[in-house]
């Protein structure tokens, strides 16, 4: 068994990439998996990125090794940044490059794993989800009144809250209920319904932030990168995805 970049190739494989009957033909490898959670979560840190890789149960004492990889072959850019209460920090985003050579590696790793149909079975579950999801968020954030319908939610009304994170808890319930089937055929897809949990204990805990904050990974987070893991592996654009 070899890897090439982002695959594994199976022993009888070339590098034009044919395939012989190897379990773990076409899968991603390390790099292959640091390429997609930069994609993932947008613009992270090396801290984000080594957040992701050990709920994905892969060596996260690899990932600053791996990220100079990606950059070496320009897939990744590195950003240094200063940030207000925040100071310096080190964030990475893909390329146009490393966007395309992420989905050549999704294709190779959709189809060693036969996973289409079950990510377009999940896909179509999750518009639904997605639509109620951002309509809680929504209502989180605004408490309309007679006079102002685009106030904002001050938090003070404990019933108002507590109904929309009831909601939350069913959406979380029903994550896993609909990543389960495309996990067991790709593992990765696993993290999200972790993530969500992991955000609900926090709003449970009485961090109002864990539902909607863009810089925590809270569950309107977890919703967008749930997204774009399903259109990146299907090999859709958001502006080609069907209305």
């Amino acid at each position: 068994m070899r890897q090439h970049g982002g695959v594994v190739l199976g022993a009888g494989n070339d590098d034009n990439g044919d395939n012989d009957d190897s379990d773990d033909a076409g899968r991603l490898t390390p790099l292959g998996m640091t390429l997609h959670a930069v994609r993932l979560l947008g613009m992270p840190s090396h801290r984000d990125v080594i957040s992701l890789y050990w709920l994905y149960g892969l060596d996260h004492a690899e990932v600053g090794d791996l990220l100079l990889d990606a950059q070496a072959f320009g897939w990744v850019t590195r950003h240094d940044v200063t940030l207000p209460l925040v100071g310096r920090r080190v964030l990475w985003s893909l390329t146009d490059r490393g966007r395309e050579q992420n989905e050549r590696w999704l294709a190779a790793d959709v189809e060693a794993r036969g996973a289409r149909p079950a990510l377009l079975a999940a896909h179509e579950r999750f518009r639904p989800w997605n639509e109620q999801l951002l309509d809680a968020c929504t209502r989180w954030q605004l408490r309309p009144t007679a006079l102002d319908p685009l106030a904002e939610n001050d938090h003070h009304d404990v019933a108002y809250d507590a109904a929309i994170v009831d909601e939350l808890d069913d959406l979380g319930r029903r994550l896993r209920r609909l990543t389960d089937s495309v996990t067991q055929v790709l593992p990765r897809f696993g993290v999200h319904a972790e993530r969500f949990d992991a955000a609900l204990e926090g709003v449970h805990d009485g961090s109002l932030g864990w539902v909607d904050a863009p810089e925590w990974t809270a569950c309107h987070v977890v919703g967008m990168q749930l997204h774009e893991d399903l259109l990146a592996s299907l090999g859709v654009s958001r502006e080609a995805e069907a209305p």
